[in-house]
């Protein structure tokens, strides 16, 4: 990425997010973005699947490695001693160049990273039974801007399903309490009757990761967003920030897409069934009209190692919603457990010796 000059004292500008401009960090002297009017496009899932590399556009970008975690990040200079924004180890990997396919559309940042520290800050305080180092491992200080790279897939998908609808009822049941006397309740029980259908569904933006950097038990944060609002891709918004390139396929990126739509598939097969429960023996699902993006959208991550192991911090760069990985301090958990146990044991004491007058 070529960098661009303050024409009043020449630092290198960078992206304000929010502002829709670069911005001089030491005179604050601020060029407007100017955004691309190329329309992003739906392309064909099947019509691309062996020649994505030839069919869609190429950028040559200058990638470092994470040997540690595998991260592929495109920074915004040459250095080659970096520490990985995503698992928080030491980068040693010479920067090379590297075709890639180039991402179609993203999301800017919207939130600054002063804002971000502070709900990172926040977060940490925020803590119960943390250790009492955590507060000065996991500093604000190494929290990063990265776009991260995502696959969407829109598809037309049709199931049959074979399962069972249970239908409860009531019936009376006799039986003797603890002192033998003979009493009736009523009992709920459920009838099974075999049950099948057809549904169908469109699909639109399923949104799948193209990397691996983040764990999974993140990215619950990464799935809201406000894909209406994508903008073309325009390297401009990269200015300050890291980009990690994809290292998850179109087709494998498919197969964890095609596990979060069967989910959806599966609700919509017990929806059909009705009854008050359901059970789902089956599901066969074909789908069609499949077409996909590559796109790019913005996120705040903190990683620190704590005890020899990694930790990450994410804030969405648009809408600023948080989510982390923490660690417990079991001494603290073992003395609250202590405690609890010491006070439930004098109230029973308590209770049974004044009682007992």
């Amino acid at each position: 990425m070529a960098s661009l000059k303050c024409i009043n004292c020449g630092a290198e500008l960078k992206y304000s997010p929010g502002a829709g401009s670069l911005k001089c960090p030491y005179c604050h002297h601020e060029n407007p973005i100017t955004d691309s009017h190329e329309e992003i496009v739906e392309h064909e899932f099947d019509a691309n699947l062996d020649n994505i590399e030839s069919s869609s556009k190429t950028i040559e970008v200058s990638l470092t490695d994470c040997n540690a975690c595998g991260a592929q990040i495109t920074f915004s200079d040459t250095s080659v001693h970096k520490q990985c924004t995503f698992c928080g180890a030491e980068i040693t990997s010479p920067v090379h160049k590297e075709k890639v396919i180039r991402p179609e559309s993203m999301l800017p940042f919207a939130i600054e990273k002063n804002t971000a520290a502070e709900k990172f800050t926040k977060w940490i305080k925020s803590l119960w039974f943390a250790p009492n180092k955590l507060k000065k491992t996991a500093r604000t200080d190494k929290l990063d801007g990265v776009y991260i790279p995502y696959w969407t897939y829109d598809a037309h998908a049709e199931s049959d399903y074979i399962g069972q609808r249970g239908t409860h009822y009531q019936v009376t049941e006799q039986y003797r309490d603890s002192e033998g006397n003979s009493k009736t309740r009523q009992v709920t029980k459920t009838k099974w009757t075999p049950a099948s259908g057809h549904t169908k569904r469109d699909f639109d933006d399923v949104l799948v990761s193209a990397s691996t950097s983040i764990p999974e038990s993140l990215e619950n944060l990464l799935k809201k967003w406000d894909l209406k609002n994508l903008i073309p891709y325009n390297e401009d918004y990269f200015k300050g920030f890291n980009v990690e390139s994809y290292n998850i396929s179109l087709q494998d990126g498919f197969k964890k897409a095609d596990e979060l739509m069967q989910e959806t598939l599966e609700k919509d097969a017990k929806n059909s069934i009705g009854g008050d429960e359901q059970r789902v023996f089956s599901l066969k699902v074909a789908y069609s009209k499949i077409t996909f993006k590559h796109i790019l959208l913005p996120i705040y991550l903190s990683s620190y190692r704590f005890n020899k192991k990694t930790y990450r911090f994410l804030v969405n760069g648009q809408n600023g919603e948080v989510q982390g990985e923490r660690p417990w301090s079991f001494f603290k958990i073992a003395a609250a457990v202590i405690l609890a146990a010491a006070i439930i044991g004098g109230l029973y004491y308590l209770s049974q010796y004044y009682g007992g007058q």
